[in-house]
């Protein structure tokens, strides 16, 4: 990817972002704060379809070129063409979308999300999805679809779902940067952040601030799900997992911990424990969004020489790193020590 195409698709996507901007102004479309929301006044919201709408467009695009880089990557996977990937991002976008403006029914959401596990399972030909009728494969649908829904739930607070998925992307990015074989997935990963970047910014502005929605953070975690499928057959198995772990992580012993208190699991109350130094110790956004950065870096480092070196310890300390960050948010302590002067 050239500098022309990264500055091309920079442009595509900041402008469209600014026209929607200015869209929701017109036609009032914003998230008004509730007791459970981080945010105090109304904000515009559902800029994630653009990103969702572009980000289609041009896996179609790529799609249609048939280079020798796509060539490759479809022997590698056993894929005929990737349309199944461009399709359901572009639908869900839009069904998201609408989710966003009128909050459709869950069970309604729930089943549109197996569906769209299932077609993106149905065209992989890996060992383990020879057959329809395997549980394997049952229980990967409904892995999928909580996946799906990790990546809804770390869009909490202003910057932190940008953070985890620019964390996660360039991880992957490091890992497989020198394999021939996913380079369509390099372009991919390097594509998709450049369409973030203009919404990462207007997030942290005061004037031009503006939420991501389901239109957006879905569609993004189905791409990063169907991603993930592909790495763990391969011999990045290990270091995907340890990418992916932190969301993972958070949202499922938040879910476990509604389990034994007899709540309400698929209520959303903004619960999760990256929130909690914000609603409960009514820490600032910035300051929590800093401590994640330290650990995000940190992670990439540890990640990153594990995978250089092959020594286990590093992926140890990584995952250590993790449980560490889930233990300082639910205990109030700083992630790194700080330093007296």
């Amino acid at each position: 990817m050239n500098f022309l195409t990264i500055f091309f698709l920079l442009i595509i996507s900041l402008v469209f972002s600014l026209i929607y901007f200015f869209l929701t102004k017109k036609f009032k479309i914003y998230d008004k704060p509730t007791r459970i929301n981080v945010h105090k006044k109304i904000v515009p919201k559902g800029i994630g379809i653009v990103i969702s709408l572009i980000f289609s467009i041009y896996i179609f695009y790529i799609d249609q070129q048939q280079t020798d880089i796509l060539k490759k990557f479809l022997l590698f996977t056993n894929l005929e063409r990737i349309w199944p990937l461009y399709s359901i991002i572009f639908i869900s976008g839009i069904f998201y979308f609408i989710d966003d403006l009128k909050n459709l029914n869950p069970l309604i959401k729930l089943i549109f999300q197996f569906f769209t596990s299932f077609c993106l399972l149905a065209v992989l030909s890996f060992p383990m999805f020879i057959s329809f009728l395997k549980i394997e494969y049952l229980i990967c649908i409904i892995l999928m679809s909580y996946f799906f829904n990790i990546f809804n739930f770390i869009d909490g607070f202003d910057g932190m779902f940008s953070l985890s998925i620019f964390f996660i992307l360039l991880s992957i990015n490091f890992i497989i940067r020198d394999d021939l074989e996913l380079i369509l997935l390099y372009n991919l990963n390097f594509s998709l952040l450049i369409f973030l970047i203009p919404y990462s910014i207007l997030n942290k502005t005061n004037n031009y601030k503006i939420f991501l929605g389901d239109s957006g953070a879905i569609p993004i975690g189905m791409f990063l799900t169907w991603e993930l499928i592909i790495l763990l057959n391969t011999k990045y198995l290990l270091t995907a997992l340890l990418i992916f772990l932190y969301p993972f992580l958070d949202v499922t012993i938040t879910l476990l911990l509604k389990v034994l208190n007899k709540k309400n699991i698929f209520s959303r109350d903004f619960d999760y424990f990256f929130l909690k130094k914000i609603k409960i110790y009514k820490k600032s956004h910035q300051s929590v969004f800093f401590e994640f950065l330290q650990f995000y870096i940190l992670n990439f480092t540890l990640i990153g020489i594990y995978f250089e070196t092959g020594f286990t310890i590093f992926a140890i300390l990584s995952i250590i790193i993790n449980f560490w960050m889930i233990i300082a948010t639910y205990k109030n302590l700083n992630f790194l020590p700080r330093i007296r002067t």
